[in-house]
């Protein structure tokens, strides 16, 4: 029965290994004018989406993501009031960029900068934090949204400001996902980048005052309104547009970033923002065509590991640590996802119930989309004499080489002996 169990798990195991991926025909991705887009699972980091996705485009105010970051991993204490300092101001003069009118003197506090920065994209909010969390060294501020981005992955991402003005900073759609993916680890900045409207308290410089996003994809009255848009941030350089999204489809949850999007205008000399329409549009494709579900059930058995030094068991199995979700093609059924497994040949010492053995990854046409690690189905005890047994026949060349080399010298023994006498 144990024999015949192994057989049939080994030809499903083979038959998964070796099943051609065929997707059934859905509509073909669309056209986007933007110059790089990159759609990812916001759970696997699966690509779902992408147009030239590691092209090095200016990232515009999409750095203030990442000044964000720095400031959560420097900062223990929001409500720690700044004092805006007259000289980040310089570097504005005469250049249109986003504000809150933030003064020189103002004493806000941290969490404030931040709400202005990431949702009315405020630049002296940026240039103020950075003050403050440096000790007056804007450039050492810099220096560590390099490093966060480094540690994020974001190796095609160099950063020269904290608001993203300048023209020389440049980052790819693929590193900004990563970026995005980190942020929303924090429930505070993903709420701020969710939000239409905050209210900036009361300063010593001005009285209580309304701020509003400039992410038009959250505002109903808008028409780039899209409901499965939850957050993020816009960027606006002088020829195009920059978006980052966050996007909630039932089980379904996605990270865009559509870089270089060309500033146009509708038949009625309108401006058009093609990055919101663009992502409205890919968006709607991914929803359309994907869904998150179920690949891989906790528990379920999915291959054996042969034991050699156990005298109970001359296998175990390995099972999903945990249910496995992945975003699939609606009509690929599990069935067509291909296994690869990182299991050891063998097994030749103690192993508890539960332990962790390798994993397995799910491709799909040979994407990486989802992983899991695969737990021990039961303890295993080996045997030293068994293990000896094993050890031997694996080195049964040395073995055979030792045997060769002692017969060879008991024979000399026994011929020098001889001829004693």
């Amino acid at each position: 029965m144990k024999l015949l169990k192994s057989i049939i798990l080994n030809i499903i195991v083979l038959i998964s290994l070796f099943n051609v991926v065929v997707i059934a025909s859905y509509k073909e991705p669309i056209e986007i004018s933007a110059r790089s887009a990159c759609f990812i699972d916001s759970d696997t980091g699966m690509q779902l989406f992408s147009k030239d996705p590691h092209a090095k485009i200016a990232p515009a105010s999409l750095a203030k993501i990442v000044t964000a970051l720095v400031v959560f991993d420097k900062v223990s204490n929001l409500e720690e009031d700044v004092t805006v300092p007259s000289s980040i101001f310089d570097e504005f003069v005469g250049l249109n960029v986003s504000s809150v009118g933030i003064v020189k003197g103002e004493v806000v506090k941290v969490k404030d900068l931040l709400a202005a920065m990431m949702i009315a994209s405020a630049c002296e909010a940026s240039s103020a934090l950075a003050y403050y969390v440096c000790n007056g060294n804007i450039p050492a501020f810099v220096t560590l949204m390099n490093k966060k981005a480094k540690e994020l992955g974001a190796n095609n991402t160099h950063f020269v400001d904290a608001h993203g003005v300048s023209e020389d900073a440049y980052t790819t759609a693929y590193d900004m996902c990563l970026i995005l993916r980190e942020a929303l680890k924090i429930p505070m900045l993903e709420k701020m980048a969710s939000m239409a409207t905050y209210e900036l308290p009361a300063t010593n410089m001005r009285e209580q005052t309304t701020i509003y996003t400039t992410n038009s994809m959250l505002l109903s009255s808008s028409r780039y309104y899209y409901n499965k848009i939850k957050g993020f941030k816009t960027g606006s350089m002088p020829d195009f547009k920059n978006f980052a999204s966050y996007a909630v489809g039932g089980d379904a949850k996605v990270i865009g970033v559509v870089l270089g999007a060309p500033k146009k205008e509708d038949e009625f000399g309108i401006p058009e923002n093609m990055a919101f329409l663009e992502t409205r549009d890919i968006l709607k494709w991914i929803f359309e065509n994907f869904e998150r579900r179920v690949i891989l059930n906790k528990g379920e058995l999915v291959n054996e590991v042969d034991v050699v030094a156990s005298r109970k068991s001359d296998h175990v199995g390995v099972i999903a640590s945990s249910d496995i979700y992945a975003m699939v093609p609606k009509e690929v059924k599990n069935e067509a996802l291909s296994r690869k497994f990182s299991l050891p040949e063998v097994i030749d010492s103690d192993v508890e119930e539960g332990e962790k053995l390798g994993k397995v990854e799910f491709l799909l046409e040979d994407k990486l989309i989802s992983s899991a690690d695969l737990l021990a189905t039961q303890e295993i005890k080996t045997s030293r004499i068994y293990k000896g047994f094993y050890i031997l026949k694996q080195h049964k060349s040395i073995l055979l080489a030792v045997l060769v080399c002692f017969a060879v010298i008991v024979g000399y023994i026994y011929i020098a002996r001889n001829n004693k006498y």
